[in-house]
């Protein structure tokens, strides 16, 4: 008699069952479970590598695979993300259980006051129906709409990031306690005569021939802030924007760098300086390609050495950076290679920092 009074008062249960949720909330404890021994591997692999090798470059190699941005805290990050989705959809196959209980204990009231009402006689118990199934509507509505909250607020309440690309703010990379320490007592001038040093330190192995490109520092202050310059163009406000790299210079946004208690853009700098970097190399490209068309077939064959294997990357990166840019705003922004390379970059370098290093800068 329950599917009569749902069908006289048009409102239908979930239609999910509990049994589907409770599957996807297994399956995303498999991605938590796999994601986790996946961790596990690469920490053992690091290991192995650390225990039988020492100097520079194994340091480098120890601040990517365990950085802000590396495999590991993707992986770790992957594990968290499947973690709380799989409780997400265990509590909300939950919910609906509780609900269709809530909705079938309305209607199978609703069914035995409609057959007390219907044995009345017809003047009596017809209007007696219509306002038993009126109250039955109302009631198995609001079950229905304060489920349809409830589910909202355990899929809202998730706060997931991407797992596979960090937010910008996760990929700053850990700022060194030394340089935070002494930012707060800093003068914007120093400040900014900070990031340049950082910024030469980045370029200090580019080849000789290589711009390297040129450190400014804008404002939209008015007066104009001492060594500042405007945004190029009048139309670009940038004053969201941490720095940002445009026709071979690098703009680092004064107006934060003089308030932030934290010196963020110490990533910025390097990541505005990969974009450089990224462009000289997509250049270098077009003119090999321009001078001889076979030369990436070649390259790939191994009849010709990678010459960008130099520049600490190769020709199959260079072109993964080709791909056609998408401006802040787009959905894809974040997620393509130039934004990712350059990101790592940042990170790494950050990450990597040696006492020595940060001592030098400071000075």
């Amino acid at each position: 008699m329950n599917f009569v009074i749902y069908w006289m008062t048009g409102v239908r249960k979930p239609e999910v069952k509990p049994a589907e949720m409770q599957a996807l909330s297994d399956l995303f404890e498999v991605v938590r479970s796999a994601a986790v021994t996946a961790d596990q591997q690469v920490q053992g692999a690091v290991a192995v590598t650390l225990a039988s090798n020492q100097g520079n470059a194994t340091d480098a190699f120890n601040a990517h695979a365990t950085g802000s941005d590396s495999a590991k805290t993707q992986l770790l990050r992957i594990a968290d993300a499947a973690s709380a989705t799989r409780d997400a959809h265990k509590a909300a196959g939950t919910l609906i259980e509780s609900t269709v209980t809530s909705m079938d204990a309305v209607a199978t009231i609703a069914a035995q006051d409609v057959i007390k009402a219907q044995a009345l006689p017809l003047g009596i118990g017809a209007p007696m129906v219509k306002q038993i199934i009126a109250r039955a509507k109302a009631d198995l509505t609001k079950i229905n709409a304060a489920a349809a909250v409830a589910a909202v607020g355990i899929y809202a309440g998730l706060g997931l990031p991407d797992p596979m690309y960090l937010s910008q703010d996760d990929t700053r990379g850990s700022i060194p306690q030394e340089i935070a320490d002494v930012w707060a007592e800093m003068t914007p001038a120093e400040r900014k005569e900070f990031y340049e040093a950082v910024a030469e330190d980045v370029t200090s192995d580019w080849p000789p021939d290589k711009e390297r490109p040129e450190v400014l520092f804008y404002s939209n202050a008015e007066p104009l802030p001492p060594g500042a310059v405007r945004p190029p163009d009048p139309k670009d406000d940038w004053s969201g924007n941490y720095g940002v790299a445009t026709d071979g210079k690098i703009y680092i946004n004064y107006d934060i760098m003089a308030s932030d208690d934290t010196p963020v853009q110490l990533h910025t700098v390097v990541h505005e300086i990969q974009h450089v970097n990224q462009a000289h190399l997509r250049d270098q490209y077009d003119a090999m390609v321009a001078a001889d068309p076979d030369v990436i077939d070649d390259i790939r064959a191994g009849r010709r050495p990678d010459p960008f294997i130099a520049e600490g990357t190769t020709v199959d990166e260079v072109e993964r950076w080709k791909t056609r840019y998408e401006g802040g705003g787009s959905p894809y922004y974040t997620h393509q290679p130039v934004e990712i390379d350059a990101r790592r970059s940042g990170t790494e370098y950050v990450d990597s920092l040696t006492p020595e290093q940060i001592e030098e800068l400071l000075e």
